[in-house]
């Protein structure tokens, strides 16, 4: 044991920091050695309380039971519990009266609390599944779009089209202030010609996204990966400094100016000569609404990835976040016993953890969605056709890296988000494991997500 007051040694490598704060990790460690628990029984509505303690009965014990609603708690019950014997169990049956609606999913909050008050465990179990995300493209304005390159309208036929595909070195002289401006009635979007990036997204005069839209292959080091083990060398190769990348743009729209696409195709090379294909398209609708699809194809890649997501950058102001998620403390693929699937409301700084030294922290898996709003009203909200994992902060992946005390990150002001078809496992439910569960491995896949950016003004 360590004297709390002065504590000497392993306060760095445990599952606390220096000052005896829980490390993300200490609340998994709290919920799978819970002495007492409920497992799923096999019929419905059943549930077993398992009591793991040697010596000790659950006499004063109480349970709270919430069912969740999208995310959102609807209804509780306090179920009574029996007195279970020490090293016992019994099946109990909990149910909570709700009509279930077919377009939502439901899921059971089972917490256990002891005589003092204090949350022994608590667990999750899924009720019911909501029927499938479906995007609708149909915006429903029939207001014309506006496909622009310069000052000057754009129009891209045939002919050019194929000029365009046949002179791939004309690419290179593209200087980098040539962009698409897509107009609408209100919005503004405009993608660099050269990289096909966001250079900006602006509706009602209010900017949402500027100068993003990289494909991101890696993040900042985690147990897996920091100093000179573990995975640390495999991982080097696709980091973004690392890797070298081909990039091909396109944009039009559709005949009747409802619709305009910009398509970029990408091939990231590594030091080793292997490639990585990807690529971007953004399906804007003349209301304004934009559709995402990416994906990243590491088929061919003989080694592991970090992630295989989308950075995406909001202007400052952007911090204050809601998210239907896994939360509320971080999680990840192999790391989320302690999560709840949740609707939950934080800010941007509030997601960082000051790891020693500065690690990868704030993941969410499994979100649905994610909305930023202003102190002014303005919201950005992300919906994914599956759920994907996020993370925001005040700093980019590299100043996360480049730093070696948490107080050297450089922080920025803009909002810097990250949407993951897929992320990596950070090292197999421990703090600081080298161990790469398998079966969550990112190697040798195809990975793709499709979302739906709605921009607002309150």
């Amino acid at each position: 044991m360590t004297e709390y007051d002065n504590p000497l040694f392993m306060t760095n490598n445990g599952i606390v920091m220096p000052d005896l704060t829980w490390k993300p990790v200490a609340y998994e460690v709290k919920q799978v050695y819970a002495p007492v628990y409920f497992a799923k029984g096999w019929r419905d509505n059943s549930y077993v309380l398992k009591n793991k303690f040697m010596t000790k009965d659950l006499s004063g014990f109480k349970c709270t039971a919430n069912l969740r609603e999208n995310g959102v708690i609807v209804a509780s019950v306090e179920p009574v519990l029996e007195n279970v014997s020490p090293q016992s169990q019994k099946e109990m049956n909990i149910s909570i009266p709700y009509e279930y609606a077919d377009d939502k999913e439901y899921h059971i909050d089972l917490n256990i609390y002891d005589a003092s008050g204090n949350e022994v465990s608590s667990y999750q179990y899924q009720l019911k599944s909501a029927t499938p995300f479906v995007i609708n493209h149909d915006c429903g304005v029939n207001a014309p779009l506006s496909l622009q390159e310069h000052e000057y309208y754009y129009d891209i036929t045939d002919e050019e089209e194929d000029e365009y595909d046949e002179d791939e070195d004309e690419d290179d002289d593209i200087p980098d202030d040539s962009n698409y401006v897509i107009k609408g009635e209100d919005f503004e979007y405009i993608f660099s010609k050269k990289t096909g990036n966001i250079i900006r997204m602006t509706k009602n005069g209010r900017n949402y996204l500027v100068n993003c839209g990289d494909l991101c292959l890696d993040r900042p080091r985690s147990g897996l990966d920091a100093f000179s083990w573990g995975f640390k060398d495999e991982f080097g190769f696709i980091q973004r400094e690392n890797i070298t990348n081909q990039t091909s743009v396109h944009a039009f729209t559709s005949l009747d100016l409802l619709t305009a696409i910009v398509d970029i195709t990408h091939n990231f090379t590594t030091k080793t000569g292997e490639t990585i294909p990807g690529g971007i398209r953004y399906r804007i609708n003349a209301d304004g609404i934009i559709y995402v699809s990416f994906y990243v194809n590491s088929v061919m890649y003989a080694k592991h990835l970090q992630r295989a997501g989308i950075e995406l950058i909001l202007p400052e102001g952007y911090d204050k976040l809601t998210y239907f998620a896994y939360g509320e403390t971080e999680n990840y693929c192999d790391r989320k016993s302690c999560a709840k699937l949740g609707v939950y409301e934080s800010d941007v700084d509030s997601q960082h953890f000051a790891f020693a030294p500065p690690s990868e922290n704030g993941g969410h898996e499994d979100a649905r969605w994610i909305i930023l709003r202003d102190n002014a009203g303005a919201s950005l909200k992300i919906e994914g056709v599956r759920p994907f994992h996020f993370d925001a902060h005040n700093y980019t992946v590299a100043e996360c890296k480049n730093a070696k005390h948490d107080h050297e990150i450089i922080k920025c002001k803009e909002t810097v988000l990250h949407i993951d078809a897929a992320h990596s496992p950070i090292g197999s439910n421990m703090a600081w494991s080298t161990v790469m569960p398998k079966e969550l491995a990112l190697k040798g896949g195809y990975y793709t997500l499709d979302f739906k950016i709605t921009l607002e003004n309150c």
